[in-house]
């Protein structure tokens, strides 16, 4: 819900902010919400209570394990195609934009970096976890492994939304400009 509560105005700021050249949001803001609804069905849709025995070869994979899989799965590659479009929109607005990356070159690196090293552990997120079909039989080690991969992918997902704060600050000095100049307009 505290998502949903930042995502709207900053994407709305996004668009509504002249001076960003930003013509459309829209990309953006599906895959982030549905990301974040894919992130809480991972929350709410834990996986089968057996899933160790699953991990051994001793009992087959539930319809609940798939299902916060398919979440999981969700979760991730939502978030990456909006890493990537993100990083595409610091690339094609015009370069006086304060979003252009040559000027918001730490954000944008800083992006950048989160997504390409998100890459690197997904493959084995997915064929190392208890519930994915790809594997009959995962050892306690093996899935530690991939525990530790889908922990790294978090993280970086975290990072890179956390560092939007930069550019929500910014928004919110261009917004609050743009509404002083107007005001002073009228006056």
């Amino acid at each position: 819900l505290g998502f949903y509560c930042c995502a709207l105005p900053f994407f709305h700021g996004l668009t509504s902010c002249p001076s960003l050249g930003v013509p459309d949001a829209t990309f953006l803001f599906v895959t982030s919400c549905v990301a974040f609804a894919s992130l809480a069905a991972v929350g709410i849709v834990p996986l089968q209570p057996d899933i160790a025995l699953v991990m051994q070869g001793q009992a087959r994979l539930g319809l609940v394990s798939l299902a916060h899989q398919s979440a999981a799965g969700s979760f991730f590659l939502f978030t990456i195609l909006h890493m990537i479009a993100w990083l595409h929109l610091t690339a094609t607005v015009p370069p006086g934009s304060p979003l252009h990356w040559r000027r918001g070159r730490c954000s944008a690196l800083f992006k950048a970096a989160c997504l390409l090293l998100a890459l690197f552990p997904l493959p084995s997120a997915f064929l190392l976890h208890p519930a994915s079909p790809l594997r009959s039989h995962l050892s306690l080690s093996e899935a530690d492994k991939g525990g530790i991969t889908q922990y790294s992918l978090v993280a970086l997902v975290s990072a890179f939304f956390a560092s939007y704060a930069v550019e929500m600050r910014l928004i919110d000095v261009l917004v609050r400009r743009d509404q002083d100049a107007k005001t002073a307009k009228s006056s």
